[in-house]
């Protein structure tokens, strides 16, 4: 790719300008992070409209080899390995425990509200374990549903695509089986 596809120009005075979405193509930088470099002074380059709302920057040597630098550093791999990873959640997860076991055994002190929110959190999954094992035994279309939703993370993960509370509501209108034979 040139870099002539990722520039801007300014008509009337044919200066090559370089807008914050060419340098993240160029660079594979997000827009945001380009954004916030700009916004703490970190781009080295003379920006087109000092004090305007779009960071537009000109072209030069030196901002031209600041963004083959940006671009060498995020072409690298970045993070841990996915066994680093499940091996690092794996470990959090054992800490917690056993500090949960330490907490138990050592009857230590905690605050109302915590111990409160706990045990409604630890009913709410107890409630979720048996539902789910009695699922086993039993067709359950609509918790199987919601299931599907949750493992799916469509309500409760980050692309929230179905309201959650429409849901809860739609389901607390659903009849009963007992006033659906009452009223036959």
């Amino acid at each position: 790719m040139s870099t002539a596809n990722f520039t801007f120009y300014l008509f009337m005075a044919g200066n090559r300008v370089v807008t914050v979405g060419d340098i993240a193509k160029e660079t594979g930088l997000t827009r945001q992070r380009i954004w916030q470099l700009a916004v703490a002074g970190l781009i080295p380059a003379e920006r087109v409209n000092p004090g305007g709302k779009q960071y537009r920057f000109y072209d030069s040597p030196k901002f031209a080899a600041w963004r083959k630098e940006k671009a060498r550093q995020s072409a690298r791999p970045r993070g841990v390995s996915p066994v680093q990873r499940s091996h690092r959640i794996s470990r959090r997860r054992q800490e917690k425990i056993e500090k949960l076991h330490e907490i138990l055994v050592n009857e230590t002190e905690v605050s109302a509200s915590d111990k409160e929110v706990a045990l409604w959190y630890y009913r709410c999954l107890f409630t979720l374990w048996w539902a789910r094992v009695g699922m086993s035994l039993r067709e359950w279309p609509l918790l199987e549903g919601i299931d599907a939703l949750y493992e799916s993370k469509i309500i409760f993960g980050r692309g929230l695509k179905i309201d959650h509370y429409g849901i809860e509501e739609t389901i607390e209108r659903l009849p009963n089986y007992s006033e659906t034979n009452a009223a036959n």
